[in-house]
């Protein structure tokens, strides 16, 4: 009898499904009350972009650079709320950081 191969389905779509769904749980239902609360968010946020740009990307270097931007951005913007020259500055230093590695 011949061996078949077993296809194995990518759990992967089904991650991020989940992860974009406890993401919108957290953002309607849980009121930001704290600190501790927002920075799981953040996390969970950074986490899920992580997940859903390997879909657009297959470097890994991009899609760490992707999440670390939107963590660093979210993080900054509940210290000490948003500015446009703090985010061009981030945005710089990614890109930057991007290219050094290329």
């Amino acid at each position: 009898m011949p061996k078949r191969r077993r296809s194995y389905i990518s759990l992967k779509p089904f991650f991020a499904t989940v992860l974009c769904l406890l993401v919108g749980f957290i953002l309607f239902f849980i009121p930001p009350s704290n600190i501790f609360i927002t920075l799981v968010y953040v996390l969970l946020l950074a986490f899920t972009t992580f997940l859903i740009s390997s879909f657009f990307t297959k470097n890994k270097i991009t899609q760490v650079l992707v999440s670390l931007f939107v963590a660093v951005f979210l993080i900054s913007n509940i210290f000490a709320g948003f500015n446009v020259l703090n985010t061009l500055l981030l945005l710089s230093f990614i890109i930057g950081v991007r290219l050094l590695f290329r």
